[in-house]
């Protein structure tokens, strides 16, 4: 059989066996709230937003790389979500860099904002506070497991960890937070 020269090549396929066109939507409907979440916990809020554009970006570019016999679609999502907050973290610290270099005026004590936020601390903003003092595959593995669902298989795929690795980050974090958090309980 002769092919033309003017053929098209084959479009990539998509993942979930799902049709191009719907892809993109279902994802962002199905893993969407989950990766900002985990975005958020890694870069703040202020750059989440744009992680997880980043992310399903660079997912529909990839699509073709999708293997569902190595991973989910929400582990292969959550992978690129994690490299793109390695991405803006390192960005922000060369900004940060650069901005100490620039002298800055030094701010007034305001009593009213500082007793706003000694106030506005709740145990939510306080366990987050303990969570980003893990260390980075602790504090990854617990809020992947937390946040997205990932069984410590899923998260290996999508940290390119060792699963034995993630367990025992899991295990380490979870020994840390535990009493950090029965403490304050008592309190």
């Amino acid at each position: 059989m002769v092919h033309s020269m003017t053929s098209q090549p084959p479009d990539p396929p998509v993942p979930a066996h799902a049709s191009k066109d719907a892809w993109l939507g279902d994802a962002v409907r199905e893993h969407g709230r989950v990766l900002l979440k985990i975005a958020a916990a890694q870069v703040g809020p202020d750059g989440s937003e744009d992680v997880v554009a980043e992310t399903f970006a660079t997912a529909w570019a990839l699509r073709d790389r999708f293997d569902p016999t190595k991973a989910s679609e929400r582990a292969w999502l959550v992978g690129i979500t994690l490299n793109h907050c390695r991405h803006h973290r390192r960005t922000q610290g060369r900004w940060r860099a650069r901005a100490a270099m620039t002298p800055h005026p030094v701010p007034t004590w305001d009593e009213d904002d500082a007793v706003a936020r000694a106030d506005a601390s709740s145990s939510g903003e306080a366990i987050l506070r303990l969570i980003s003092q893990l260390p980075d595959g602790q504090r990854v593995a617990l809020l992947l497991t937390a946040v997205a669902g990932l069984e410590p298989s899923e998260i290996a795929r999508a940290t390119g960890k060792p699963a034995a690795t993630v367990r025992g980050d899991l295990r380490r974090a979870r020994l840390t937070i535990g009493p950090l958090l029965e403490r304050r309980d008592d309190e």
